[in-house]
């Protein structure tokens, strides 16, 4: 059975794909990746100027898609659709 899944493009990097073309099965996969990728390199403050964690920023966005542009701008990321086939457990 084919699904849809996505892959993470690196728009700095000549549109090389992410972790080797790794498919995310849903967005929210993708918004986990990137967030755990980018927790290193990430400064941040709130309204009060205290410093806050990406996830802490994440979490300020209501919708997937507005958290999903987010992170897609701060690394200069895409990302593509992609069908795979599901494998049968017995794979």
């Amino acid at each position: 059975m084919k699904k849809i899944g996505f892959v993470i493009i690196d728009e700095q990097n000549n549109g090389e794909e992410f972790r080797n073309g790794e498919i995310f099965r849903n967005k929210k996969e993708v918004i986990k990746t990137l967030v755990s990728y980018h927790s290193i390199d990430w400064t941040g403050e709130d309204d009060n100027g205290n410093e806050i964690t990406l996830e802490e920023k994440i979490k300020q966005f209501k919708t997937i898609q507005e958290k999903l542009e987010f992170l897609l701008d701060y690394g200069v990321w895409g990302i593509q659709r992609r069908k795979f086939s599901r494998r049968k457990k017995n794979d």
